[in-house]
């Protein structure tokens, strides 16, 4: 077959990385790359169940972390408007920052609902799939306990 000047400049532009998409390193054949081995424990991955509990653990991080960052800020605002009234900043100024500090107290209570309301949820898809952690190792369900501890005490705090 006879192979035309510029099918050989592409090829070796390909193989030398010189186009974007096709990015190989320099001197490995086409032919010697590998696919990834995949990791043992993979395969419980593919468990729809392990699945839902990864994104639950998630989730109730993710309000914790959300209704702890509310308290953090609106004690920040707090401090902030008494240096205000301290200065003697203008009235004006004083009572937008404080609509600003009554719209951060309001997410509080949402938080705390969604924060309760994961918790219930990864309390019972826990209950409900133990079987999965049959031997006590499961990472997944580990990590699901682990938050749901830190969840009460996120609940916990006003």
């Amino acid at each position: 077959a006879v192979v035309s000047t510029q099918s050989k400049q592409w090829y070796q532009r390909r193989v030398h990385g010189e186009f974007g998409q096709f990015q190989i390193k320099r001197g490995v054949p086409l032919v010697n790359l590998k696919l990834k081995e995949t990791h043992p424990s993979s395969s419980s991955m593919s468990d729809p169940r392990i699945k839902q509990i990864k994104i639950k653990t998630g989730v109730l991080k993710r309000v914790g972390k959300e209704k702890l960052s509310y308290r953090k800020e609106a004690d920040q605002q707090k401090v902030k408007i008494e240096k205000m009234k301290a200065d003697g900043k203008d009235e004006h100024d004083i009572r937008k920052m404080g609509e600003v500090l009554q719209e951060t107290l309001m997410m509080i209570p949402d938080c705390h609902r969604r924060l309760v309301a994961a918790h219930g949820e990864l309390t019972t898809m826990l209950e409900t799939e133990a079987d999965l952690n049959a031997d006590g190792e499961c990472e997944e369900f580990i990590a699901a306990e682990a938050q749901l501890k830190e969840g009460e005490e996120q609940m916990k705090v006003e």
